[in-house]
């Protein structure tokens, strides 16, 4: 059962997602419209702060931002931060989800994630040392490292849906690189 809904999720999910694509990226023809971004990396003497800004449109050309902070002690993040507009309905928080096929997902993991501040930049949910969740957590880190695609379910304050879709692929490769 959890399996079928699932795949109703990503059926729904995909229906109007907002999706990115790169050069150097072999897709199909029918994935073209598949972004790969290169993650901006700022190092410091504790560690690396690594930085992707996704846009997309939402009542004109918004960016969610994805941080990943790493100290260099530590093979996983000391956290990972979703930042999104200010004009995102919070009570919905954030459901991401982790996919090998964006186009028809068989195998995929998702959480809910609640938004805890708000600031200029934007409303920010956090994974503590890349995991969600208070009771059982949900290991966030792990799954940008296993799957090849981010996706990112949210709300408009008019309770409209956005569906954004992040490859992975240079994230996995810059993060192993990181001292």
């Amino acid at each position: 059962m959890m399996k079928f809904l699932n795949f109703c999720f990503f059926l729904l999910l995909f229906s109007n997602a907002v999706i990115a694509k790169s050069v150097d990226h072999k897709l199909s023809v029918s994935d073209s419209t598949v972004t790969l971004f290169k993650w901006d990396i700022d190092k410091k003497d504790k560690g690396t702060l690594m930085y992707l800004d996704v846009p997309f449109a939402f009542g004109g050309i918004k960016y969610a931002t994805i941080t990943v902070a790493k100290a260099k002690a530590s093979k996983r993040p000391a956290f990972i931060s979703f930042i999104l507009p200010n004009n995102i309905a919070t009570k919905n928080g954030l459901k991401i989800a982790f996919t090998d096929n964006y186009k028809a997902p068989q195998i995929a993991v998702s959480t809910n994630m609640v938004f805890t501040e708000t600031s200029n930049a934007g409303i920010i949910t956090r994974a503590i040392n890349g995991y969600a969740g208070n009771g059982a957590k949900f290991d966030v880190f792990e799954n940008f490292i296993k799957y090849k695609y981010l996706v990112m379910q949210f709300y408009g304050g008019k309770n409209e849906q956005k569906i954004v879709v992040i490859h992975l692929r240079n994230f996995q490769i810059q993060y192993t690189k990181l001292p």
